[in-house]
């Protein structure tokens, strides 16, 4: 399957159209969720060519027909291992990315009208 979009931003992207574009970011120290986020940052500090094959492989995964809940884990090692596009630098923490056809709240459940 062939997916197609173009480089330069359009006014109604394909992804926007249903406001299921969401990204939920949580933080965890030793296993533990950090229930204060107002002091936490998460850095994603990439190549070009890491954000190319990040993004690549992102939307090979969101693509498959099959696609079910599921991650997939980024781990640092102390030797070169290719994973989602991108080798994670040695010095990184772990990094999971949850995959999901949909999210489990709606975009009205997240952003009610005040």
């Amino acid at each position: 399957m062939d997916f197609n979009f173009s480089l330069d931003r359009q006014e109604d992207e394909v992804f926007d159209k249903n406001d299921d574009n969401i990204l939920k970011v949580s933080v965890t120290v030793a296993g533990v969720p950090v229930e204060n986020k107002d002091n936490c940052f998460v850095f994603l500090d990439m190549t070009r060519d890491a954000m190319i094959g990040l993004g690549v492989e992102l939307i090979r995964k969101a693509m498959e027909s099959d696609l079910e809940c599921g991650y997939c884990e980024l781990y640092p090692v102390r030797y070169p291992l290719r994973r989602m596009g991108v080798y994670l630098h040695p010095d990184s923490c772990r990094l999971f990315l949850g995959m999901a056809a949909e999210f489990s709240e709606k975009f009205e459940e997240m952003f009610p009208d005040d």
